[in-house]
């Protein structure tokens, strides 16, 4: 590591800029799942079709378990309904638009 980007600052300050970071990450997933939610109150064929595919990949033998990323692979439906509320309601209003080129 360079010693002239080194952090110079106090713990007080580090643990401000650490915070800042976690406040940011945290506050958009909240909007997003707060916007997933919403999507499938109002939708709510598209929620029964996302819990069945969730059921159906996460039946074990002792009943249901957590979804883990390795399940992303056979969750097609559950992913593309997540990246369309995404798509749908961004959360940052002036990020760049997607073209296909």
């Amino acid at each position: 590591m360079n010693p002239e980007s080194a952090y110079r600052g106090n713990s007080e300050e580090a643990m401000y800029c650490v915070m800042q970071v976690v406040g940011a990450g945290s506050d958009t997933t909240r909007q997003a799942l707060n916007v997933f939610i919403m999507a499938m109150i109002e939708h709510p064929e598209v929620f029964a079709k996302v819990r069945a595919e969730v059921d159906s990949v996460c039946k074990g033998d002792g009943g249901l378990r957590i979804p883990v990323i390795a399940d992303i692979k056979s969750l097609h439906y559950t992913a593309a309904t997540l990246k369309e509320v995404l798509r749908w309601r961004p959360m940052f209003l002036l990020s760049p638009e997607h073209t296909v080129l």
